[in-house]
């Protein structure tokens, strides 16, 4: 339930407090901690438990806080990358682990570091292993390369021209579909030609010809309305006779 002395005897991390060779002493941390790493992994994986032993040898820890914080280290680094989390779900356990033997509170938790300690502990876990909290996910994950290639997956029917220079242009207008969306040009009429009174009115005062000319058009509209209006009343008024 405790990390004290769990897998690090107690022997082991005396031991290594009293080895003045740094070299040796790393020795000693390797043939107590085993790991299933190889290769530059098992290497990375040494480093980083080797700096956080440096720290706990720089603080003047007991064997007790050293065993237990170099295997809280170990459990966070082993389920951050075997369960893949991530670093807001590593620090989650990290956290836990930490106030589990930060407080006395029997049988759920042991005071074995101090609450200056406990600070320490965090300062030094987010400048070395959650600061560099990306570099060891990429070195320690599988990078899957997306490989993406073309297939012919249906068998279409070429045109019988291939080239399109040896194409030859198709004129719209023959087009049926596309009679509705082309622009036909429009057709001027002839200009009418004037007779000589039309012509000298023009001439002498042309707006005075103009005005004249559109009312004749007004007129002529108002006949024509006129004249239908009559007829269909007519035709009303023979009804009504019959």
């Amino acid at each position: 339930m405790f990390l004290v002395y769990k897998n690090i005897p107690k022997a082991t991390i005396d031991e290594m407090l009293h080895e003045q060779n740094g070299s040796k002493r790393k020795v000693l941390l390797e043939n107590a901690i085993k790991t299933s790493y190889t290769g530059i992994h098992k290497d990375i994986f040494y480093e980083f438990h080797f700096g956080n032993l440096n720290f706990c040898l720089s603080n003047s820890f007991t064997s007790e806080k050293i065993s237990c914080l170099l295997e809280i280290f170990k459990q966070v680094f082993d389920r951050s990358l075997s369960e893949r989390l991530s670093e807001s779900q590593s620090f989650d356990i990290f956290k836990s682990l930490l106030l589990k033997h930060s407080v006395q509170r029997s049988p759920r938790s042991i005071a074995v570091f101090t609450v200056p300690e406990v600070k320490k502990v965090v300062e030094f876990a987010l400048v070395s292993f959650f600061r560099h909290f990306s570099l060891y996910t990429y070195a320690f994950l599988p990078n899957c390369n997306l490989s993406l290639k073309n297939v012919n997956r249906f068998e279409g029917v070429f045109p019988m021209i291939l080239r399109l220079e040896e194409g030859a242009e198709i004129v719209p207008e023959t087009i049926p579909a596309l009679d509705e969306y082309i622009i036909k040009p429009v057709i001027e009429e002839p200009p009418r030609e004037l007779d000589s009174e039309e012509e000298e009115a023009l001439i002498t005062d042309p707006l005075q010809y103009l005005l004249e000319k559109e009312l004749k058009l007004i007129k002529t509209e108002l006949d024509e309305k006129i004249k239908k209006q009559d007829e269909e009343f007519l035709a009303k008024i023979e009804v009504f006779k019959k």
